[in-house]
């Protein structure tokens, strides 16, 4: 009881902080200012991508593929966001960083085994050349988000890392294991670049103009698959979220190893688990929780999308809900670099400390600090007591009006990924993030972006 009071006082200071940065003025004024503040900093900069004969017959090749996998989906939208970029020089000379395409998911995907031997083959020619000797490839740029240890060393990321060792590297998580370290003896963090999963949004547009989806409709929406490694693996455990089932108006969908397990809605409580599953579970496809589109509806009318980490302390919903204008209850700080009861160090992640969080872009244009952290260790005691401070509605709208505002910074883009110039930021978001980060190692022999140009800086009251 003791621990729970304590908990609950350390929730409700969090509030008070919270709340008071979302009473000072005009969030979307505030990031316009920060942002236009930053491009004046940046100035007319501009990037190169490389496109000799063994990157092209890559790239070439995923314009024809039959189909890329999701989250190496990525790089694709990065690299043809980047050939479209206004910064983009086809003059070596006059770039300042150098963005290399490899789509290491796709040549995984196409070449098996010889994957390493392909990559390694497309980088040859570029670390020979002057301008990746001049600095050793630290002005340099990849983009393969990155995949678990294992996957990581079979797909040929360690090829990359070997021959570019203090390059940049654009990875969904903070962790040199996902990508096949870092290589050399340089283990520096702030050479990774955090950047969102791959979230498709046309989905959520489809559902904006529906009438029959009201914001409000849910409290709180989850839906997600438990993942049978986290509790081994970090201490994570999702189906703690089932505890928000009394909640009024919630809805929490929980799977167990890629199967679904009781939760839902306290509306459908008296349904037996098999008409819940017949309404919510998509029938053709045994890992998904909830159908794409009923997931997106539900995400749409809810105030608050719960966030939890999985086996790692990332996850795609946390874009999900920004996408989706929903705004995000955060569990817990692991997605900030911290690890505190009930996390644990395991298998597959790192602890990158809370000067290098999973979140992409939050040294130079997204502040995370406006959405609410919940007491991870509360929320497994009691989760209805551990989110209660954070259901107040006074300044959502000005939540919603900043996620409206930063949905185009974690979005590739929009529509099919080999066709669409419909970008998103990320791409631009990116490169200009490198580009500080090279700018400040050359000056001050330091990777980290100045305090100044960090949005916190700013939006702090």
């Amino acid at each position: 009881v003791l621990l729970m009071i304590l908990l609950l006082f350390w929730s409700l200071q969090a509030q008070d902080v919270l709340l008071s940065s979302l009473k000072a003025k005009s969030l979307a004024k505030q990031y316009w200012e920060h942002r236009n503040r930053v491009e004046q900093v940046l100035g007319n900069y501009k990037y190169y991508v490389y496109n000799n004969e063994h990157i092209k017959k890559v790239t070439d090749d995923v314009m024809t593929a039959h189909r890329v996998e999701h989250e190496a989906q990525a790089e694709v939208w990065i690299h043809r966001a980047a050939l479209h970029g206004v910064r983009h020089t086809l003059d070596p000379a006059q770039a300042e960083i150098f963005f290399v395409p490899v789509y290491v998911g796709f040549v995984h995907q196409k070449y098996k085994n010889e994957a390493s031997s392909v990559i390694r083959t497309a980088l040859k020619n570029i670390t020979q050349s002057s301008w990746f000797q001049r600095y050793n490839g630290r002005d340099h740029i990849f983009s393969n988000g990155g995949l678990n240890p294992t996957q990581a060393k079979v797909m040929g990321f360690p090829a990359i890392s070997q021959a570019f060792p203090y390059s940049f590297r654009g990875t969904f998580e903070i962790n040199p294991s996902w990508i096949g370290g870092l290589g050399g003896d340089n283990n520096n963090l702030d050479r990774l670049i955090a950047i969102p999963y791959v979230v498709h949004a046309e989905l959520f547009d489809q559902v904006r103009n529906n009438t029959k989806v009201q914001r409000g409709d849910i409290s709180i929406f989850f839906a997600a698959n438990e993942r049978m490694n986290a509790i081994q693996w970090s201490g994570c455990n999702r189906s703690k979220a089932l505890g928000l089932l009394d909640l009024d108006k919630s809805l929490i969908m929980v799977g167990k190893s890629g199967h679904y397990h009781p939760g839902g809605t306290n509306r459908q409580k008296s349904k037996s688990d098999k008409n819940v599953q017949e309404n919510y579970l998509g029938k053709n496809h045994r890992y998904l929780i909830i159908e794409h589109s009923l997931f997106a509806e539900q995400m749409h009318a809810a105030d608050r999308c719960l966030f939890m980490c999985g086996d790692t302390p990332t996850s795609r919903r946390l874009f999900d809900s920004i996408i989706a204008d929903c705004i995000p209850l955060i569990v817990g700080t692991r997605v900030y670099g911290e690890c505190v009861e009930p996390c644990h160090k395991g298998w597959g992640w790192r602890i990158s400390g809370p000067e290098h969080p999973h979140l992409p872009f939050y040294d130079i244009y997204i502040d995370y600090s406006l959405f609410p952290v919940v007491n991870e260790s509360l929320f497994y005691i009691n989760a209805e007591v551990a989110v209660a401070p954070y259901l107040d509605k006074s300044h959502d709208q000005q939540l919603h009006e900043y996620l409206a505002i930063i949905k185009d910074d974690v979005l590739y883009g929009y529509g099919n990924y080999l066709t669409s110039l419909k970008f998103g930021r990320v791409a631009y978001n990116l490169l200009d993030t490198a580009t500080l980060r090279w700018r400040s190692e050359k000056v001050n022999s330091s990777l980290a972006i100045p305090n100044y140009l960090r949005p916190s800086f700013h939006f702090s009251p």
